[in-house]
C-alpha cells in the first residue's frame, strides 16, 4: 500500500481501498502461492511413515538427519497432504502445528479472494510492541510445544 493514504485516524485495524484491485500484483502473488502449496499439498502422497511425491523424493529434514532427534516441524510436511484431504486427525497426528498451518491457508485464500479481489480492499494491521511481544512469545511456546510432542512420539 505505498503511497496510499488510508483514513487519518491511528487506529489498530484498518481496511483500506485498493486502486485497480484486479490489476494488484501482491493479490495475484498471494492467490497463485496459496494455488501452488495448495496443488502441492494435494500432491504430495502422505503415509504414516512419512511423505513422498509420485515420480519424485523429498528431501529428509537436515536437522532430524544432523542430530537424529526431530525437529519441530518434522511431520507438517505430511500433516499438509493430509489436511488436503481432509483427514485433520492424521494431520493432527503428523504434527500438531498442522491445524494452525490449515486455518491460515483457508483464512488467506479467503482474504485474497473475497477481500482483496471482489471487496478491492486489504487489511492493514498496526500492532503495539506489547501485542507483538505476546504474540512471538505465543507463536515460540506453539513451536516449543510441538518440538516436545515430536521427540516424546517418536
Amino acid at each position: 500500500m505505498r503511497g496510499e493514504t488510508c483514513g487519518a485516524e491511528r487506529s489498530q485495524l484498518r481496511i483500506c481501498p485498493i486502486p485497480n484491485a484486479w490489476r494488484s500484483s501482491r493479490s495475484w502473488a498471494l492467490l497463485l502461492s496459496a494455488a501452488a502449496i495448495g496443488v502441492l499439498a494435494r500432491w504430495i502422497v502422505p503415509s504414516a511413515a512419512g511423505s513422498r511425491l509420485p515420480a519424485s523424493w523429498l528431501p529428509p529434514c537436515f536437522f532430524r538427519r544432523l542430530t537424529g532427534i526431530p525437529c519441530p516441524f518434522c511431520g507438517l510436511t505430511t500433516a499438509s497432504a493430509w489436511l488436503a484431504r481432509g483427514q485433520i486427525e492424521a494431520a493432527w497426528n503428523s504434527n500438531m502445528l498442522s491445524p494452525i498451518v490449515g486455518l491460515a491457508f483457508v483464512a488467506l485464500v479467503i482474504y485474497v479472494t473475497g477481500l482483496r479481489l471482489i471487496a478491492g480492499r486489504a487489511i492493514v494491521f498496526e500492532i503495539n510492541s506489547g501485542l507483538r511481544r505476546w504474540l512471538w512469545a505465543l507463536g515460540i511456546l506453539l513451536i516449543i510445544l510441538s518440538w516436545a510432542r515430536n521427540i516424546a512420539f517418536t
